[in-house]
């Protein structure tokens, strides 16, 4: 158990410094964008594709990491449960969430063989690039479902962890 949680952690971090680096990247790119369109009258062919397209990723990346400290979708309704009910609950999200993705995941393919081959407006690179995003962000949102119902992350509460 302890090797999965450090293998959770060390992918948790990964993660993180991953939407850390394009975000610090996507915020440069309209802060270049801006500058060059307002004050320099100018602007880099194709640079507003490019941060669309970031942000896709930026978008699947970060709702995996958010798993983590149980901050996905959800409405806390039941916030004054018992706590084996609230853990249930939250277990039963993870699995709901789970069975969403693997269901997108597996539609994702047909979507993208049939629509990813057409070209970008300005870069005229194709789609599919774009939409691999959908993908790449279902399939670790069902690893990190199961690592997290498995080490307990995203079922228990940061300070239950440590408990047996």
């Amino acid at each position: 158990m302890r090797c999965l949680r450090t293998c959770a952690d060390g992918l948790y971090r990964l993660l993180d410094v991953l939407c850390a680096v394009g975000m610090l990247l996507l915020f440069a790119m309209i802060c270049v964008s801006v500058f060059l369109r307002y004050i320099a009258n100018s602007s880099i062919y194709g640079l507003s594709e490019v941060m669309n397209y970031l942000f896709v990723y930026l978008t699947a990346l970060g709702a995996v990491c958010a798993m983590r400290h149980n901050e996905h979708v959800g409405v806390d309704f039941f916030v004054h449960a018992p706590e084996k009910t609230q853990l249930l609950l939250r277990l039963f999200r993870l699995l709901v969430i789970a069975v969403v993705q693997g269901f997108l995941l597996v539609l994702s393919f047909p979507w993208i063989a049939r629509v990813g081959k057409y070209l970008t407006p300005l870069l005229r690179f194709e789609q599919r690039w774009a939409q691999l995003a959908v993908p790449l962000g279902m399939g670790l949102g069902i690893l990190m479902c199961a690592l997290c119902m498995a080490v307990g992350y995203g079922v228990r509460n940061e300070g239950e962890l440590d408990k047996p």
